[in-house]
């Protein structure tokens, strides 16, 4: 390499670091040094670096710079060639259409979006990437988001945060009522098709807009917003928590939405207004016209006028009316009623769920107890006497569609298909009682991806979800399947297969991880190193150590110590530390002698390695503390203690587990 084209990649890169710490007064003297440049006789280089300047005065558009000069520096390493090449992410590539086929790809640990028939969308410069129905995609670099269209066009800059882009169920859909969630620095706004900031993310946790309206959390409260982003009620509603203490999201549905003030449940209209009074212990949404209500622990039904059609006598939660039915449940007498509470069918089994609208499991004594033996305390043998109850499944008339003779039934999850167990034997049923497995297996697990894990024999193999084996059962450990592939062993050497059962990289490995951002850490002979999803060894396995990428950074272990290392293996710190955690907010914390301090994305140090007690950066501040000090201070980005803004001050405190 000439050290003309050194020269102006290390220019490249000073740029790239001026906008991550936003010196802007820095970037225009080195892109105006840049104009001496006449290499490659390519005016379209300097011109795009020029036109890219035009960002300054919308913050540089930070992100989209950045990915802009990553590829000119990898474009000017590897061969030269004029930029006119490659297209600029404002323009769409192959002029492909984001739809339900779209598939994401991945190259030495970046991904991009390609078509069906193989033509891209976007480029493969990317951290991560989804897909959604509505034909829009999310992109990742550098640990910040950004929304795509149709075509692949950039409709938002990559700066908001991943909390969005990081839960187990993702909606197939970004859009709702025209509108979709953001997160930027913590805080929740939505953005339109256009990828305007509609309404500024300033709220604690957003739901998705539905039928016109969306509950926005404050400090502890839900209120209401309308699409204008005015508010239609105060803050005074309490969330509610599943039992995984995760947010339950609230919204409208034919019209109402249920709400909570203090212990009681009632319902607002769209207007915002009260119109169903809070005084039920809980409350359901409207289907079908009516809305299961509990008051003093009996459950009964309301119509949109609030009047109760359905008496409040049930001991159970009953189910939502679909096709003018309900599952209900009272002192273990299980019926289907109708609209008007009438008995269509009663179940006399020992328990019912419900599969769907059309047929639920069944659960009754089959006449037969059986005898376990154990040994008790005073060393005798005894017998302890169980009842086996078995299982089948019977449609909304009561006609049996499995018959009454299964260990166990279970639903299949997303899948019209049943787990069932008989004889200590599993397999697999669809909902019309046929067999889609032999029931065969030692074992079926749930399905992800399509494809479920069955053990037979002490082995392990796939099938998928019309019960074909992809592999053949002879695996000594399997895992389940993430982003088209999954992690097999045999001989405790590790490999991984595609969604057709191919083995695409051999087992060859003592230790391999999942992939994160398109590269998975592997271990062979006690060294470590990483590889992208097509087996390439794309970082030496030399390390004693190697943690999984993070935000396009990673940490590795040599001779007891850490440093920082990015997607092409380079060094961005010296081997030092005695632990690093992963990036958060562009900043690592860092260990060294039982002492805490924080480098940026390039390995600089921007504090001293003095602190006691530090956490992660969370919206631009950390909270640390010094040898003496009694109380924690805030730091910013740049080392210096300050005292944060009362908005600071009030996420910290609503969010405080997560920055211990």
């Amino acid at each position: 390499m000439t050290e003309k084209i050194s020269n102006i990649i290390s220019r490249l890169n000073l740029i790239k670091n001026y906008i991550l710490l936003k010196e802007y007064h820095l970037i225009q003297e080195q892109i105006n040094k840049l104009k001496d440049f006449d290499i490659l006789e390519d005016k379209d280089l300097i011109s795009s670096l020029i036109e890219s300047n035009k960002y300054d005065e919308a913050l540089m558009k930070i992100e989209q710079n950045l990915v802009t000069f990553n590829s000119l520096i990898k474009i000017i390493q590897n061969n030269n060639s004029a930029f006119e090449n490659e297209p600029s992410l404002k323009e769409d590539i192959a002029k492909e259409i984001i739809s339900s086929d779209t598939q994401i790809v991945w190259k030495n640990g970046f991904c991009g979006l390609i078509n069906s028939n193989k033509k891209p969308i976007t480029k493969i410069i990317y951290d991560g990437a989804i897909v959604f129905d509505d034909g829009y995609g999310a992109i990742k670099l550098n640990g910040k988001w950004g929304i795509i269209n149709s075509k692949g066009i950039h409709i938002t800059e990559l700066k908001y945060d991943s909390h969005l882009f990081c839960v187990n169920e993702l909606p197939t859909s970004l859009f709702h009522d025209g509108l979709a969630r953001v997160v930027c620095k913590g805080k929740w706004g939505y953005i339109n098709k256009n990828g305007e900031e509609v309404i500024r993310p300033k709220y604690y946790y957003v739901c998705n807009y539905n039928e016109q309206v969306a509950a926005i959390l404050g400090k502890g409260t839900w209120a209401f917003i309308n699409r204008e982003g005015n508010e239609l009620t105060t803050f005074k509603y309490r969330p509610d928590y599943n039992m995984y203490g995760d947010l339950i999201d609230v919204y409208f549905k034919e019209g109402f939405a249920s709400v909570r003030v203090g212990k009681k449940a009632g319902f607002i209209d769209r207007n915002g207004k009260e119109v169903i009074p809070i005084i039920y212990d809980a409350a359901g949404n409207f289907c079908e016209g009516l809305a299961k209500v509990k008051l003093n622990n009996k459950w009964g039904f309301i119509n949109i006028e609030g009047k109760e059609v359905i008496p409040l006598i049930y001991e159970n939660h009953p189910s939502d009316f679909e096709n003018g039915y309900s599952l209900v449940n009272s002192n273990k007498n299980y019926h289907i009623i109708d609209r008007n509470g009438n008995s269509k069918i009663h179940l006399k089994y020992r328990s019912v769920s419900k599969i769907n609208n059309d047929f639920f499991i069944v659960t009754d004594f089959i006449g037969i107890e059986r005898k376990s033996k154990y040994k008790g305390t005073d060393g005798q043998t005894k017998y302890h006497t169980y009842t086996q109850y078995n299982n089948g499944v019977v449609d909304i008339d009561n006609n049996t569609i499995v018959p009454l003779k299964f260990r166990n039934i279970s639903k299949c999850h997303k899948q019209d298909l049943a787990d069932i167990t008989t004889n200590d034997k599993c397999g697999l049923i669809d909902l019309s009682g046929n067999d889609v497995t032999p029931i065969k297996y030692d074992n079926v697990r749930s399905f992800t991806e399509n494809f479920c894990r069955v053990e037979l024999n002490d082995k392990w193999g796939y099938i998928d979800n019309k019960g074909k084996e992809i592999t053949s059962i002879r695996y000594d450990n399997t895992d389940d399947f993430r982003g088209g592939i999954a992690k097999v062993m045999i001989d405790d050497k590790y490999g991984f297969i595609n969604d057709k059962g191919e083995e695409i990289i051999p087992l060859k490995y003592d230790k391999v991880s999942d992939f994160h951002e398109g590269l998975s850490s592997v271990e062979l002979n006690e060294k470590q190193g990483y590889i992208d999803r097509e087996g390439n060894v794309v970082i030496p396995l030399k390390y004693d150590y190697c943690l999984n990428f993070k935000n396009g950074l990673s940490s590795v272990k040599k001779n007891y110590e850490w440093a920082v290392i990015d997607k092409e293996g380079k060094l961005l710190t010296d081997f030092k530390y005695d632990s690093i955690w992963g990036v958060e907010d562009d900043i690592l914390r860092v260990k060294l002698n039982d002492k805490y301090g924080y480098v940026d994305r390039m390995g600089n140090e921007i504090t001293q390695i003095e602190f006691i007690e530090a956490g992660d950066f969370r919206n631009g501040y950390a909270r640390v503390r010094l040898e003496g000090d009694y109380e924690k201070s805030f730091i910013d980005k740049y080392g210096d203690i300050v005292i944060p803004s009362m908005e600071i001050l009030e996420w910290y405190r609503e969010y405080d587990n997560r920055v211990e």
